[in-house]
């Protein structure tokens, strides 16, 4: 979870973080999904969000600039995840917050 934390922005899945902790993937998988209920990739996601809602509070900061301080380099990937966690786009969610 600290690699996570530090490591968001980047371009980081399972593999990356299985080797910077030298075990194998399968069992930073199960530890993973039995210590915290979530698999990686759903924690990594909701992390990004929860970095992307704080962000967003910020109306002067455009979506794609959001999504890239997140770790996102596709814009429409990045709202579509955004959306499916939270319920609204993040343009959408910018407007609530004013």
């Amino acid at each position: 979870m600290q690699l996570i934390r530090e490591h968001y922005r980047e371009d980081i899945n399972i593999s990356t973080v299985a080797g910077k902790l030298e075990i194998s993937e399968g069992y930073l998988s199960r530890v993973f999904k039995k210590e915290t209920d979530y698999t990686f990739t759903n924690y990594l996601t909701w992390y990004r969000m929860k970095k992307a809602m704080t962000l967003l509070k910020d109306c002067r900061v455009k979506v794609y600039e959001v999504a890239e301080q997140v770790g996102y380099s596709d814009t429409a990937y990045f709202s579509a995840q955004f959306k499916k966690v939270t319920g609204i786009s993040p343009s959408e969610y910018q407007d609530r917050s004013r």
